[in-house]
């Protein structure tokens, strides 16, 4: 007995050294989030005796990239690669689920004998009908030879009102007690749905052959990519005016639906897009060749006159396949991606300092990634043509980070303005943030003079000339000065029978056709404050006296 004991003891001491399978538990420890994907990293520590073994890592999502797969273990530890594994898994049905469709058998049941009840009800009302027929038919003819009483007349009307009164309750009734079970079965149905019991699961493991030297505990990192994930980078622009300060804090909205959650891992966020496998695309040369156009043979026979049309042989089946397959070849390809870039060509992964948690059900997880002070310089721009608001603005400079393109929230001096968005924006580039209308600013456009002179000499002119004349009107109620960008449109003649006149206004603008928009007029101001600026200008439009001018 002694020798059985032992025999089987060292049997079984072999087993374990000769590599059999172990079974690892794993924990997520970090995850790599791009806009439409993630990367996960888990980490097994496993006991490894010397000599080859198989690690078996399980409870990994199905949607797993295979070729995304990736183990590290350090240098002690020889990976002879991974292997993912799929197995379909019933689960067991419990006495809840059991309990659930007997439920819904009896109220199918009970649906069956509401619905044969309504069946009778349906006869009744298509006896009711005979009735009602048989009367439009007969009481004409017996009125020919005998008048009905009108205790005889009432008596069929009572008889078939009271049958259709019973009838319509009835149904009403019966209707009512259809939907209830109906609402009970769908409730019960649902509950059913969210269970997962009785239903056919994937169980999803990566198996990983290893080898040591030594016997001990080591520790394994997996590595593999998912979908369902993505993050967008969302802004928060918080500006001081009294003191010209721009403080930006940048966040990661992140949301999961890869069906595991991130429990207490460190998050990374990546502008990148990666590519799974590590083999570059096939090379092809760059060939440049005139493009040749077929005409089919259906289109040539049809632009062929009648007489021809009769004449010519219809092209054979052989023919028409060469030149389809032709066709199908002088149509290039379209290019191939030769690059995978974020904005500017630049790809930025932010490595957050705190871990964080994010469940796998869609909710969005605001984390915090930088907070940069800029240096920027406040402006007021008007189009007061447009309207009599003035527009805060902010010409900022990006100091040092690369900016992604996202939705920005503006707060100034501590209240909210609105959404704005901002621009992939590089280390040191320049940009404009738009702040909103400031009511401490006023501006007014007015038309002071309009005034048309149809006479030359004391006669009827041929033409008519409009004089028109504007004053626009600035003021500042800020406690500091401030500087200000007026645009204003000047009239612009574009037939040569219209004759435009500009007079030059009582303060020159410091740019005309601005920004190659012809007849735009622009002026730098700076106002002190509670300054006022007014600007007056005046222009004639002369025409012949048959034309209607568009936009005056």
């Amino acid at each position: 007995m002694k020798k059985f004991l032992s025999l089987f003891a060292l049997l079984a001491v072999n087993a374990l050294v000769s590599g059999t399978d172990i079974v690892a538990r794993s924990v997520i420890t970090s995850v790599t989030v791009y806009p439409q994907s993630a990367l996960v990293t888990r980490e097994a520590v496993v006991q490894l005796r010397a000599g080859e073994s198989t690690v078996s890592i399980s409870d990994i999502v199905p949607e797993v990239d295979e070729n995304s797969l990736k183990v590290a273990a350090g240098d002690a530890v020889r990976i002879y690669g991974a292997e993912l594994k799929r197995e379909q898994v019933i689960t067991p049905v419990s006495g809840q689920r059991r309990s659930l469709e007997q439920d819904i058998e009896k109220l199918n049941d009970e649906k069956r004998r509401v619905s044969d009840a309504m069946k009778l009800i349906a006869d009744e009302k298509r006896f009711i009908d005979t009735v009602i027929l048989f009367a439009q038919r007969e009481l004409p003819k017996e009125m020919n030879t005998k008048m009905p009483s009108g205790k005889e007349l009432g008596d069929v009307y009572a008889y078939i009102s009271n049958r259709l009164a019973d009838y319509y309750a009835r149904t009403f009734q019966q209707e009512i007690v259809m939907r209830d079970i109906d609402n009970k079965i769908n409730v019960l149905r649902r509950t059913m749905q969210e269970s997962t019991e009785g239903t056919a699961l994937v169980k999803t493991s990566v198996e990983i052959p290893v080898y040591v030297e030594r016997a001990g505990t080591y520790t394994l990192a997996l590595t593999y990519q998912v979908k369902s994930a993505w993050w967008t980078p969302v802004y928060d622009v918080r500006v001081d005016f009294d003191t010209a300060k721009v403080e930006l804090i940048a966040y990661g909205v992140v949301r999961q639906r890869t069906g595991e959650s991130w429990s207490n891992v460190s998050i990374s966020l990546s502008t990148a897009k990666p590519v799974t496998g590590g083999r570059m695309p096939y090379i092809a040369p760059f060939t440049l060749r005139p493009r040749e156009v077929y005409v089919s043979q259906d289109k040539y026979r049809r632009s062929m006159p009648s007489a021809m049309k009769s004449a010519a042989p219809a092209p054979a089946a052989q023919t028409r396949a060469f030149a389809a397959k032709e066709a199908e070849e002088l149509v290039a390809p379209p290019p191939p991606e030769l690059s995978s870039s974020a904005e500017n060509g630049i790809a930025m992964t932010y490595i957050l300092n705190r871990k964080s948690v994010i469940d796998s059900d869609g909710t969005e997880n605001k984390l915090p990634i930088f907070t940069e002070n800029i240096t920027g310089a406040f402006e007021y721009t008007a189009y007061p043509k447009a309207g009599p608001q003035a527009y805060l603005g902010s010409r900022l400079t990006n100091n040092a980070r690369q900016l992604m393109p996202g939705r920005a929230n503006i707060f100034l001096t501590g209240g909210y303005v609105g959404p704005s968005s901002l621009d992939g924006i590089g280390p040191g580039e320049g940009f404009d943030l738009y702040l909103g209308i400031d009511d401490n600013v006023k501006v007014r456009r007015e038309q002071i003079e309009k005034k048309m002179d149809e006479t030359f000499l004391g006669m009827t002119a041929a033409t008519k000339k409009m004089n028109f004349k504007y004053k626009i009107t600035i003021e500042n109620y800020k406690a500091k000065p401030i500087k200000f960008k007026l645009y204003e449109p000047m009239p612009v003649s574009e037939n040569d029978r219209i004759k435009v006149t500009l007079s030059e206004p009582n303060i020159a603008p410091t740019q005309k056709d601005w920004d190659d928009r012809k007849g735009v007029w622009q002026w730098d101001l700076t106002l002190a404050v509670k300054e006022k600026k007014e600007i007056t200008y005046s222009f004639s439009v002369e025409y012949p006296r048959e034309v209607i001018v568009d936009g005056l």
